[in-house]
């Protein structure tokens, strides 16, 4: 090849061909040149474009929604992260073929939710994590033992994330939070439960099996750095069926959204035993409130009885005002009267009390003394629940006594259901009420002779359309 690239240079060539070929040699140089330059500014254009809207993902968020929207399988998990509310964790422990795994991590002042993902990698079991049983925290001292009281989660069967693999579920545990604002969580479990597959059994939603728990070591050092919350003084005063009552405070903590609420405690004829919340609305975004055990007992105040009601977690802009809904309160009612009760009398015997007309079917005296009343007339009825006491001869005290009672649920349309049907579901059920139609009382001792039935009030609950509307700013 060489021999061959001399001779080449040995052959004589003519000037003016030379001088063309240089000059289409320089003129693709110079157009190759233009071209390179070209595309580097535009891949610098397209670099720069990419990083701005890289900066504004971040700043605004999306980038973090779309992220943990593809990658975080766990759908409780999931909203935290998107909104940088958690720590992302994968610990894993094995035990006896069971793999837990602790997912991540949310805290704050009131609670620390850690949420988990159990696999059997044996058979096709689904298995859940009870705080109060089965999980014992090493260093309990380090944590909060005082005004706080995390949400019970339960199971969820019916969220995609569970319904992929007969063999993997998905859940999260509500904890007490640390006292300091960063430390580990030495979290050992010792017993899970296994769900119920079988969606017939499941007439809550969900159901375990009998004898279903699992036993065995799976300890973890959980990470957690609490996230600040915000506090709102309210200083709301508003009437629910003419008794006061008084809305504290508002905390937007990163695991829920807290209502501090109270109303007047002691002798009175009409008093709240407890109030049913509808939608909290945030900057007019509805809030889901948690009945299922969203409701916490605070120190009394003076002679106020103070509350904690337990909302979904807030993801949003600072609130600039909020309007709290009212659903129904369950009422006390002092309402005193005193029946004799005749044992010469054949039975039943009726009286009125509450508008209503009330049965006492039998009493037999024996071991125990029987006493049944009743009361099957539900519509329009002004109590669900009577308050009262059996008196003896010799008008000592009250008689200690067992008691048993039949009863209805009424949804809010009057609709009756049979608690004993397998179609059953309360859950479904619009504000439900439920009726006592029959009560059977057992006194203590032998044969007992009642003399008088002393009723002191009822119970009853008054449906709400309420709202209070507060701003913030």
């Amino acid at each position: 090849m060489l021999h061959y690239a001399e001779w080449m240079s040995d052959l004589p060539v003519p000037e003016h061909f030379i001088s063309n070929i240089k000059g289409r040699l320089t003129e693709k140089e110079k157009s190759r040149k233009q071209r390179s330059k070209k595309h580097k500014k535009v891949a610098l254009v397209f670099a720069s474009v990419f990083a701005f809207v890289l900066g504004i993902g971040f700043l605004t968020g999306a980038f973090a929604n779309v992220y943990y929207g593809w990658t975080e399988e766990n759908e409780q998990l999931r909203p935290f992260l998107q909104n940088d509310l958690g720590q992302r964790l994968n610990l894993e422990a094995e035990s006896d073929g069971v793999k837990i795994k602790i997912k991540g991590v949310v805290a704050d002042d009131y609670q620390t939710l850690v949420f988990y993902k159990i696999e059997d990698t044996n058979e096709d079991k689904q298995y859940v994590i009870f705080p109060e049983d089965g999980v014992f925290i090493e260093n309990e001292s380090e944590l909060k033992n005082h005004d706080t009281y995390p949400r019970h989660y339960p199971p969820n069967p019916k969220a995609k994330m569970n319904k992929k693999k007969k063999n993997v579920f998905y859940g999260v545990v509500g904890l007490r939070p640390l006292e300091e604002n960063r430390g580990v969580l030495k979290l050992n479990i010792e017993r899970i439960q296994e769900l119920a597959l079988d969606e017939q059994e499941a007439r809550w939603g969900f159901s375990y099996q009998n004898n279903g728990f699992k036993t065995g070591e799976w300890k973890f050092e959980v990470p957690v750095t609490k996230q600040p919350s915000i506090e709102f003084e309210l200083n709301e005063k508003a009437e629910i069926e003419g008794v006061p009552i008084r809305l504290d405070k508002l905390i937007m903590a990163p695991t829920a959204t807290l209502l501090e609420y109270g109303h007047p405690m002691g002798e009175m004829e009409k008093r709240i035993d407890r109030i049913q919340f509808g939608n909290l609305e945030v900057n007019n975004v509805k809030i889901k409130p948690d009945h299922f055990s969203g409701y916490n007992y605070l120190q009394p105040d003076a002679n106020w009885q103070r509350y904690q009601m337990y909302y979904d977690p807030f993801y949003g802009e600072k609130p600039k005002d909020i309007t709290v809904q009212f659903e129904s309160a369950y009422f006390s009612f002092d309402d005193k009267k005193s029946i004799e009760l005749d044992l010469n009398q054949s039975f039943p015997q009726t009286f009125e009390y509450a508008g209503s007309t009330i049965s006492i079917d039998k009493i037999e005296i024996g071991q125990p003394t029987i006493i049944v009343i009743s009361n099957h007339e539900v519509e329009n009825r002004e109590f669900e629940r009577l308050h009262f006491n059996v008196v003896g001869e010799g008008d000592h005290e009250s008689i200690s006594m067992g008691m048993d009672h039949e009863g209805v649920i009424v949804d809010k349309n009057g609709v009756q259901y049979d608690m004993k049907s397998p179609t059953f579901d309360y859950e479904k059920i619009e504000q439900p009420r439920h009726f006592i139609t029959v009560e059977t009382l057992m006194l203590d001792g032998d044969n007992v002779i009642p003399k008088r039935l002393d009723l002191y009030g009822y119970s009853s609950m008054k449906y709400l359309d309420d709202v209070v509307k507060i701003s913030l700013d």
